[in-house]
């Protein structure tokens, strides 16, 4: 039951029915052999969940229970001459959604298998092929689907990669995939890096775009849309790099980026009457800038660092769908033009400070840009405390989110909570029997 001001009448209420837990497992293990390595990793999440209600509402009793468990086994291998990464995993997700204790449950599971391995060979000392494979076998029940679906993807891609006088760097790749009945253009893509200075290099990109819809934005009830056509267009960026490292005391990246990406009939969720639903959307224009910032200095038990990103983003609808579209040349839903986020990190032995200040720019809800939500800014601080137990790292944190309680919404009409604290900590277990055998 958190606190959160009410935008109406301006007073602290309390969310009820807002209570969650989340339980998650993860097992990463490694095998080294003469020049190969096989890992083996497990991770699975257990989660409760109370849904609360909106503003529009006064009480709720939804509830959903999340399963997710992820199994993947990868083979590494690499000589002079070329190398190799298969991968090969299983995914299951069950998700159970119920409108109230006594309502029948809403089940949706989905199961999917797959397998990748892809291959780089040195040609030459500045030349390198790469080519590939990838499947994916997907299953998705719900009573949300009237039956099983199903959807089975394969891609094969090829590359090429060249460097010329450590400073100019190019790499071309193209793919194609197959998606049940569905035709899939052949893809490609571009890139070039040329180091201008020895801490200074540009990097320009190109490619194009396709996507398929997915089982959910096709066959999902109530919403999905069977009639959805596959996303595909261009896009091209262009950037500055900075990099400058002395030993290990002072370090600096800095990076500028601009980017343009034009697509047609883009697939976006769209709120109904009372509902979500896909829809294409004509054609979306996105362009933009994005600014990256890093710097780090240690001396001796002191370490100090400074991260930030700011990102400047329009996103329109630049083809009207009928006549008299009001969302023509306007900002799609959700999607702000300016965030940014800043970051400080102030660390003495063991023990480390961190102070996060981020910025999110107003949204707009409706297509027609009439209804937003507005801007927001949210600052969090965490005290960490790192340490060892018998050879096995492990830290404890406590964190203050929303340090100086303000209100805001992420979704229209759910409100965030105000000020409210974390406490936590994470123990590693490494066991190694034999460095050069077993990790």
């Amino acid at each position: 039951n958190f606190p959160f001001q009410d935008p109406f009448s301006s007073s602290e209420r309390r969310m009820n029915h807002a209570k969650f837990n989340v339980l998650g497992t993860m097992l990463n293990q490694s095998f080294k052999w003469r020049k190969s390595i096989l890992s083996l990793r497990i991770w699975s999440q257990l989660a409760n969940r109370e849904i609360p209600p909106t503003l529009m509402e006064s009480t709720a009793e939804a509830t959903q229970k999340d399963q997710a468990h992820r199994f993947a086994l990868e083979h590494f291998y690499q000589n002079k001459k070329w190398k190799s990464n298969s991968r090969l995993g299983f995914f299951t997700e069950n998700l159970d959604f119920r409108q109230h204790h006594n309502a029948n449950s809403s089940l949706s599971q989905t199961q999917s298998l797959l397998s990748e391995t892809d291959w780089k060979f040195k040609l030459l000392k500045n030349l390198e092929l790469q080519f590939g494979a990838h499947s994916t076998l997907a299953f998705a029940e719900s009573n949300g689907y009237e039956n099983l679906k199903s959807q089975l993807r394969f891609a094969v891609f090829y590359g090429i990669s060249h460097q010329f006088k450590h400073r100019w760097q190019q790499q071309f790749f193209v793919r194609k995939e197959w998606v049940d009945n569905i035709h899939v253009p052949l893809t490609y893509s571009y890139g070039s890096t040329f180091q201008i200075h020895k801490h200074l290099s540009i990097k320009a990109n190109a490619a194009y775009l396709f996507r398929v819809p997915t089982l959910n934005d096709r066959f999902w009830s109530p919403g999905g849309n069977p009639d959805l056509k596959p996303e595909k267009g261009h896009s091209v960026d262009f950037g500055l790099y900075y990099q400058l490292k002395e030993n290990k005391t002072w370090s600096q990246k800095l990076s500028v980026c601009v980017y343009h990406r034009r697509l047609h009939d883009w697939i976006i969720w769209l709120p109904q009457q009372t509902y979500w639903s896909p829809q294409n959307l004509m054609q979306v224009w996105s362009r933009g800038l994005e600014i990256n910032q890093f710097s780090a200095f240690r001396k001796g038990n002191w370490y100090y660092a400074l991260q930030s990103n700011l990102s400047l983003s329009y996103s329109t609808n630049e083809k009207a769908k009928m006549e008299n579209d009001a969302s023509l040349h306007k900002q799609l839903i959700y999607t702000p033009v300016l965030q940014y986020n800043i970051g400080f990190t102030l660390a003495w032995k063991s023990l480390e400070f961190y102070w996060q200040q981020g910025f999110v720019g107003e949204r707009f809800i409706s297509t027609d840009n009439t209804h937003s939500l507005p801007a927001f800014h949210l600052s969090n601080f965490r005290i960490t405390w790192k340490s060892n137990l018998k050879n096995q790292p492990f830290h404890l944190f406590v964190q203050v989110n929303n340090l100086f309680n303000n209100s805001y919404q992420v979704m229209a009409m759910r409100p965030m909570p105000l000020r409210h604290f974390q406490i936590g900590g994470q123990f590693n277990l490494q066991l190694i029997k034999n460095q050069n055998k077993t990790t």
